[in-house]
């Protein structure tokens, strides 16, 4: 790796570093504050910034500002929980300040946990964010139905995901578009007691749905989508937001009838919003 902060480093700043044709571009572990802040990870094989979990010390609260990971093999920030988890409750991190993930073959953001057994990723605050052109979806929230809750994401602008076609990984090699994937993907892992909330958003020009809501309660406001579904994969992907369970709310931003967006909110499963 091109840096690592060991799990337990407390009040530590990380700030003007580039990282760059590493494995992972840097890996942060458990921390009850710390900062990455200003700086570049790119070209890696692995991902650009990856989160290391514990299972005894859970809290992973690093404040991350005006970071860009691009053009990694795997994704731009990747935190996933290991399959060895038994009941592990990991507050996560915060992202504000324009933090962005551009040219990876993965996904722009992951938050994973579903594979550990009654486990979640809880406190997930993204202010500020951008996700382009990225192989997966923009943003891929997958955060386990026991302590996956509270996750609040503002501010955000999510386009092209699955179209990159430009170079990445150590030896800039030439990727592929796979013409998969959301601006904002949201699975049923999740705690729909504390749902997902979305707001003041911009989703243009994804192979797919610019949101996917598949977690019950999600609440979307104020977020705007045009020319969604570029793949035109199938009806159900070619929306603004495609809606796969109960109670989920669409408030407020408007959905632009496009090339290949067809819908507005396509309600896959569950009830009319």
């Amino acid at each position: 790796d091109g840096l690592q902060i060991i799990g337990g480093a407390g009040r530590v700043k990380i700030e003007n570093v580039h990282t760059n044709y590493n494995y992972d571009g840097i890996t942060l572990g458990w921390t009850n504050y710390s900062e990455y802040r200003n700086s570049v990870s790119e070209f890696n094989n692995g991902h650009g910034v990856a989160f290391i979990m514990d299972p005894i010390y859970k809290n992973m609260q690093w404040q991350i500002s005006s970071i860009l990971s691009e053009q990694n093999l795997g994704d731009g920030f990747n935190m996933t929980c290991p399959v060895s988890f038994t009941s592990v409750q990991t507050p996560g991190p915060y992202f504000s300040g324009w933090t962005t993930a551009f040219g990876n073959a993965g996904y722009g953001y992951k938050f994973s946990c579903s594979g550990a057994t009654t486990s979640g990723i809880a406190d997930i605050f993204m202010s500020g964010t951008f996700a382009s052109q990225n192989n997966k979806s923009g943003y891929y929230f997958d955060v386990g139905p026991n302590g996956g809750r509270n996750t609040e994401v503002e501010g955000f602008y999510s386009e092209q995901a699955g179209t990159y076609a430009g170079t990445a990984g150590f030896a800039s090699a030439t990727q592929t578009p796979t013409n998969v994937g959301y601006g904002v993907e949201i699975t049923s892992s999740c705690d729909p007691t504390n749902p997902f909330t979305l707001s003041g958003g911009i989703t243009w020009s994804n192979s797919y749905s610019g949101i996917l809501a598949s977690c019950a309660g999600t609440s979307i406001g104020n977020v705007d989508h045009t020319n969604n579904g570029t793949a035109t994969a199938s009806a159900q992907t070619e929306a603004g937001v495609t809606i796969n369970a109960t109670d989920v709310t669409v408030t407020g931003g408007f959905s632009k009838k496009s090339t290949y967006q067809n819908y507005g909110v396509y309600v896959l499963s569950g009830d009319t919003p």
